[in-house]
């Protein structure tokens, strides 16, 4: 999670249905084992952030890496 407060900028992407779709599947899959919402925005966010940390990871570790890191937010 990002540990400084960095500037911001408003960036508008456009996503084909299946990566869409794989953002939505991603948020209620977090949504639903383990009660955390995530918006669109921040799972990309957090998809740059741990994709920069880690280098490549499978849908099972990111889904890992986002329920870690929203948690820890959750708990703040």
């Amino acid at each position: 999670m990002r540990e400084e407060k960095r500037n911001q900028y408003r960036v508008i992407a456009f996503l084909n249905r299946d990566e869409l779709d794989f953002l939505d599947d991603l948020e209620k899959d977090i949504f639903f084992s383990h009660g955390i919402h995530i918006p669109r925005v921040k799972l990309i966010e957090e998809i740059i952030d741990a994709f920069k940390e880690k280098g490549s990871l499978n849908k099972q570790e990111m889904e890992e890496q986002l329920v870690r890191m929203f948690k820890e937010i959750k708990e703040k």
